[in-house]
């Protein structure tokens, strides 16, 4: 029998948002496109460099394509908490009211009421 394995705890399982790391790699992202702009074009170079150069740049390129895509996962995070936190206020209204209209709809008589 093959038993379950346990999955390893990774970063997209955790739904706490943090700003700060948000933050971070946006800085990150900001460097690594420094160093891709920094580099110029590939074709400049003399041909034994070329292949280097370019295998490094796609190692950047590859590196900050990664990046977006935890930042775009923290901005998810931050969103959704912040439409929870939105959609309790909103629950919370929505019974604090109904409670009150029901109320003065019933103390005012069912003709009136309606």
């Amino acid at each position: 029998k093959k038993g379950r394995r346990k999955a390893r705890k990774t970063d997209a399982s955790d739904l706490t948002p943090n700003p700060q790391k948000l933050h971070n790699i946006g800085e990150q992202l900001q460097k690594l496109n420094a160093a891709i702009k920094g580099m110029g074009p590939v074709n400049d170079l003399p041909a034994v460099a070329r292949a280097r150069s370019r295998k490094e740049k796609n190692k950047l390129a590859s590196r900050a394509c990664r990046l977006k895509k935890k930042a775009q996962h923290e901005a998810n995070k931050i969103k959704l908490c912040g439409l929870n936190q939105e959609y309790g206020q909103y629950c919370t209204h929505r019974d604090y009211f109904n409670v009150d209209g029901l109320c003065s709809a019933a103390a005012a008589g069912p003709k009136e009421a309606f």
